[in-house]
């Protein structure tokens, strides 16, 4: 009899020279990535292929949380990519969608990263200027594009795909696979960059969560109940995918969304009357995105932060009369 857990291993077919693999990544149940029941040996689907799995199917019968969004949450322990490489995490996913799916997180470092993945994902990995500028990210170096990274399969379309398997060897089937359509719009200006205005700065969020059920007059203590949500923000208007090319160039951990759902006590003071109000701490930067047709956008882009598994930010009562 076999683990209840799903082992992910890659099923590659090979050249007949021996060719170098993308790093590998594991999935894991907890911070710190030291539980991670399933592991991929390969690190993802070459740009610009695609293989999308349903995530019920690969994480259903293991220990991952549910997210309370919906889908299931999911720590990522991602190897340090290779030079001039990125790794790209798209949730939800589809073959049929422009870029086949919704980034939710591009890694040029060693991490280990909370995500919540909706009903499909898909790991993808680019290397080069060339087909990472394509894809959204900015690595840096001149090369084009490193074909040592790309093996041959036939789910992918003849690019590298990390094929999903349980333990006992039996071939987790793709919910779709293919190449990515492309808009060609977007083609146009797709070697964009991002050029930041001074250092990254933290600010409060513009809005503020209720996340208490009930209100109370102090002194009293407030159950804070609610999922706290944010998301990531931009001024910048332009038709381009601005999260892939500031996330990109950026030193900093880049999130398009953090969620925290531990439940805890708020202490109300004594005489104040309200609920319990959640302001989230952004990670800002300013700065310019320049793209090779002459055009340039100028504006200020924000990261929610999670900072030891908790979402960053000021609980205060809000006070009604």
């Amino acid at each position: 009899m076999f683990s209840k857990y799903q082992q992910i291993v890659p099923l590659m077919a090979l050249f007949s020279a021996v060719q170098a693999q993308y790093p590998p990544f594991s999935l894991c149940t907890a911070a710190g990535c030291d539980d991670c029941p399933q592991t991929v040996t390969s690190g993802g689907t070459g740009y610009p292929q695609c293989v999308v799995y349903d995530s019920e199917t690969v994480f259903a019968s293991g220990d991952f949380a549910a997210a309370a969004s919906g889908g299931y949450t999911v720590f990522f322990d991602i190897a340090q990519p290779n030079e001039h490489c990125a790794t790209i995490v798209k949730s939800p996913a589809d073959t049929s969608v422009q870029g086949c799916g919704t980034t939710i997180g591009t890694f040029q470092n060693a991490a280990c990263v909370s995500l919540n993945l909706k009903e499909t994902f898909m790991v993808q990995f680019c290397c080069g200027s060339g087909d990472c500028s394509a894809a959204g990210v900015s690595v840096p170096g001149g090369l084009k594009r490193d074909l040592v990274y790309r093996i041959p399969s036939a789910e992918a379309g003849g690019l590298s795909a990390a094929m999903l398997m349980f333990q006992n060897g039996t071939v987790i089937p793709p919910a779709k696979a293919g190449p990515l359509p492309l808009d060609t719009g977007l083609l146009k200006r797709a070697d964009c960059s991002y050029t930041a205005d001074g250092e990254p700065y933290t600010r409060p969020a513009d809005n503020t969560q209720v996340v208490s059920v009930k209100s109370a007059t102090g002194p009293a203590n407030l159950e804070v109940s609610k999922s706290r949500t944010q998301e990531w923000s931009t001024s910048i208007s332009a038709g381009v995918d601005i999260f892939e090319i500031v996330s990109a160039s950026v030193g900093f951990e880049f999130s398009k969304s953090v969620t925290d759902s531990d439940s805890f006590t708020f202490p109300v003071p004594s005489g104040q009357t309200g609920r319990v109000g959640f302001t989230a701490n952004l990670r800002c930067t300013k700065g310019t995105i320049s793209c090779s047709d002459g055009s340039s956008y100028y504006g200020e882009t924000c990261s929610p932060i999670k900072t030891s598994g908790e979402i960053d930010g000021t609980y205060a009562i809000i006070v009604s009369a």
